[in-house]
């Protein structure tokens, strides 16, 4: 990721997509992600800018987003969803080369490999992402491909995790083995580390990471300044489980127009309510 050209004394103008709804580990309602994914998508193309991406730990939810945006910046997809199946299709409406389990599975690897160790945690995310993408699938591919996935958690990567393992570190992460490789952690002069893994997809900066813990507020909110991060992608609840009682993410950004302390200078602007996701315009100054 290149250094920010922004002064940090500007303002910055973002918008917060949160889907509020999906299950951790899981998966979310097909019809819903694509409309979600789709605002998402056409908001990187006609906007640019850095998208940061988390969940709780930024690696199941997350990977989705993540490896989703992966092939449709690549191959400059548009999805719909049309008569209950879920159809790549370019913008003219043109079906495009069809998108195979095994690339779905390399990219997870390679994601694995050079962004985010466990991108894609269970079986489950796996194939809903050749739902999406129409890739073709039996059980017994499905299982013998996810086999393969999930014995290289680190993909084929060889880059060590001794910063985040540090001890001025430790608290910093959300999950003790849930760490982001020393080749592409996030860190500043004056953010020594931050548990978040850089990438760019051609020519597109992304940052995947965990939700912010309270003690990592300011560093958090200084990378979204830094790296001029136009849109925080959010998919996580705050609070999660079967009954209800399982904290997942603390409230880092403003529900409301009202002001809280440790994010003082974070204006909401405007709100919008869809079915199950929430897109929030903030100014950071």
């Amino acid at each position: 990721m290149n250094p920010s050209n922004s002064s940090t004394d500007e303002e910055l103008e973002l918008l917060h997509y949160w889907f509020k709804t999906w299950p951790d580990q899981g998966v979310p309602y097909p019809n819903l992600y694509v409309n979600y994914i789709q605002e998402i998508y056409s908001d990187i193309i006609q906007n640019g800018g850095t998208t940061l991406i988390h969940c709780s730990a930024g690696i199941g939810r997350t990977g989705i987003i993540y490896i989703t945006l992966l092939l449709m910046i690549r191959n400059k997809f548009s999805i719909r969803l049309i008569d209950g199946y879920n159809l790549c299709m370019l913008g003219s409406y043109k079906r495009v080369r069809p998108i195979t389990a095994e690339e779905i599975e390399h990219l997870i690897i390679e994601a694995r490999t050079h962004v985010r160790p466990r991108l894609i945690q269970t079986i489950e995310q796996y194939q809903f992402l050749c739902d999406v993408f129409g890739a073709k699938t039996t059980p017994d591919l499905t299982k013998n491909i996810w086999d393969r996935i999930v014995i290289l958690p680190n993909g084929l990567s060889t880059s060590k995790q001794i910063v985040a393992s540090a001890s001025d570190n430790k608290d910093k992460n959300r999950y003790r083995d849930i760490l982001p490789y020393d080749s592409n952690y996030y860190h500043k002069e004056d953010i020594p580390y931050v548990n978040a893994s850089l990438s760019n997809i051609d020519g597109y900066d992304f940052i995947l990471t965990q939700c912010p813990k309270p003690n990592t507020f300011d560093d958090f909110w200084k990378m979204v300044k830094y790296e001029n991060v136009k849109r925080i992608i959010m998919v996580t609840g705050l609070i999660e489980g079967r009954e209800g009682r399982t904290l997942k993410c603390d409230k880092y950004f403003k529900l409301d127009g009202a002001n809280t302390n440790h994010i003082a200078n974070l204006k909401l602007n405007y709100l919008v309510t869809k079915e199950q996701y929430e897109i929030r315009q903030y100014s950071l100054s």
